[in-house]
């Protein structure tokens, strides 16, 4: 299986260990603060979240999966009030701790959930997975026959790099 570390942090602000160097936003919390000088907004914000929403569904599309499993779900110990959560993604996170698998209509959802820290869980099929960390980082991997797909969603706007997700 190829992997691969899909961020909204170009690799050239990389120092030799790997670590992104400039100060930069890596979080939902971060929204209304002021990160390089720049004011994080929510429209803002979304336009990122919304790239990696669209390049998980795009993979799920181009290797024709319906639904994906879900494996190690975490619940966070929070209340959900994000006020800017639909309806669908509180119903949806409510009902992840009795789910096994979500269908791709429930995925952008999901994705969001997870970027925004509501909830935790890794995405897995036997043709690829999607794994969320810390700071905004998503790891993808995909099987060598599906490797085509990669090359249709690397337009995303985010940066992808040939690495091992450390969530297997």
């Amino acid at each position: 299986m190829r992997e691969y570390r899909v961020t909204k942090f170009d690799p050239r602000y990389r120092n030799e260990y790997g670590h992104f160097i400039r100060d930069d936003w890596t979080s939902y919390g971060d929204v209304g603060k002021v990160c390089n000088g720049i004011l994080v907004t929510y429209e803002n914000y979304l336009k990122i979240e919304s790239q990696y929403v669209n390049t998980v569904v795009g993979v799920m599309n181009g290797i024709k999966m319906d639904e994906i499993s879900l494996v190690g779900h975490e619940r966070r110990h929070v209340k959900y009030n994000d006020k800017k959560a639909t309806k669908e993604m509180k119903k949806l996170n409510r009902s992840l701790i009795k789910r096994n698998a979500v269908y791709i209509s429930e995925v952008p959802d999901l994705c969001r959930l997870i970027l925004r820290g509501c909830t935790w869980v890794k995405m897995e099929s036997r043709k690829m997975f999607v794994h969320f960390g810390y700071d905004y980082y998503m790891y993808i991997g995909l099987e060598e026959q599906y490797e085509h797909v990669m090359g249709e969603v690397k337009n995303s706007g985010l940066f992808f790099e040939e690495m091992e997700s450390p969530y297997k």
